[in-house]
């Protein structure tokens, strides 16, 4: 049997381990090598490239959110089965976190600092996926798919950690019940625009309408993190842009005001419909409660030193009082060492708000501009934005404007 001393040595070796593993991880990029670099230059848009680089140095960690930043510049550039692919790439990933994988475990896990899990994003970013996903359907005319992903938006932007919380993402609700107007089915419908409409109360729902026109104005909420040891996850409203409010014409005819049905900074800064003013993740609990214990652990073992000689064997009990001191030091220690910092990677290439206009256009040419006001209801001429279009017979039509500041 082993001596104390050598028993109380082997307990500091395990326990020195134990506080040696819990260091932050650290990452780096995978180097390509020059035939990997010059496949995806072979394979891929010149405007794309940098994105699939980045994709493939990055890997696994942040696959969801390069395949997020792919589909939003494939799908402005007009790349549309890239953009499709990534957004399908993406959408599956965000699914994984609720699957019973180690990834997924990983994602959920309390023992891996936020900033090394895999990418899934926060509920508006996760939402605005399928959105994007849905806006591509649209594009093909297939309705039900569309409607589909707009509903696995709401579902995202419900999600929240440990508890169910109510939608109020209104531009999804709308875009669902525009996919069923345009396909018929009026009843759902009306459901979608009542719902819409008991979170924005200035919408109008569309009377027998066929053109459905989206404009982005804005840039990206960004997420920053505060607090003790970076933990809190905080969201700042983007940077560098001034336009606020957005008017459409319609072949040179008055121009008429779009709705600014949805905006994506308060999607960032709430939950449910209820303000956040920081998110701390579970780690960050973690780290104060295991402060705690260790403390109080901690001053139970100087106790014990203390009252050693009161023993028959005063040799075992400071020892055993030294170890449990030294439990009571590493536990502070891996607290320290835990690292809780918040995750700030974000989807940087999102907008601020999104603007609605639909109405009924008989089938013909059109020729449609877009004026940015900023927040004095100057236009700013810079930012106009003109696009012809045509309306078919016995189609819909259906126009998406990307934010001119991204």
């Amino acid at each position: 049997m082993l001596s104390t001393d050598k028993q109380i040595l082997l307990l500091s070796l395990v326990l020195v381990l134990i506080v040696g593993c819990s260091n932050r991880q650290t990452f780096t990029r995978n180097q390509l090598a020059p035939k990997q670099k010059a496949e995806i230059t072979q394979k891929y848009p010149s405007a794309l490239q940098q994105y699939y680089i980045a994709l493939a140095e990055e890997g696994d960690r942040n696959a969801v959110l390069n395949y997020m930043k792919i589909g939003k510049k494939a799908y402005t550039l007009n790349y549309l089965d890239n953009a499709e692919e990534a957004f399908d790439k993406a959408t599956f990933g965000i699914e994984q976190i609720y699957g019973y994988d180690q990834k997924a475990a990983d994602v959920r896990s309390l023992w891996i600092e936020e900033g090394a899990k895999s990418f899934k994003g926060e509920p508006y970013e996760r939402a605005m996926a399928f959105f994007y996903r849905g806006l591509l359907y649209l594009e093909a005319e297939d309705y039900d798919n569309a409607r589909a992903s707009f509903k696995s938006g709401q579902l995202q932007d419900a999600f929240a950690e440990e508890e169910q919380n109510r939608c109020d993402f209104a531009l999804l609700m709308f875009m669902e019940g525009w996919c069923s107007a345009i396909s018929g089915d009026f009843t759902l419908a009306e459901k979608s625009f009542k719902e819409t409409k008991s979170h924005r109360q200035e919408f109008v729902p569309p009377e027998d309408h066929n053109t459905l026109i989206l404009v982005e104005s804005g840039t990206s909420p960004r997420k920053v993190a505060d607090g003790p040891g970076h933990s809190e996850l905080k969201f700042r409203r983007g940077r560098g842009f001034e336009e606020q409010t957005v008017q459409v014409s319609v072949n040179g005819q008055k121009a008429e005001k779009m709705l600014p049905l949805e905006s994506i900074y308060w999607q960032a800064v709430s939950r449910g419909g209820r303000a956040v003013d920081k998110i701390v993740g579970g780690k960050a609990k973690f780290r104060s409660s295991t402060a705690q214990v260790g403390n109080v652990t901690a001053d139970i073992g100087s106790t014990a030193v203390l009252v050693s000689p009161l023993f028959d064997s005063a040799g075992n009990a400071a020892a055993i009082g030294g170890a449990i001191g030294l439990v009571g030091v590493t536990s502070m220690a891996i607290a320290q060492n835990s690292r809780p910092h918040a995750d700030t990677r974000y989807w940087d290439s999102l907008p601020d708000t999104i603007h609605v206009f639909t109405a009924k256009l008989e089938p013909d040419a059109y020729n449609l501009k877009f004026e940015f006001l900023d927040k004095d209801g100057k236009i700013l001429p810079d930012k106009t934005v003109e696009k012809t279009v045509t309306k078919h017979a016995e189609k819909g039509l259906f126009v998406w404007i990307p934010s001119p500041s991204l």
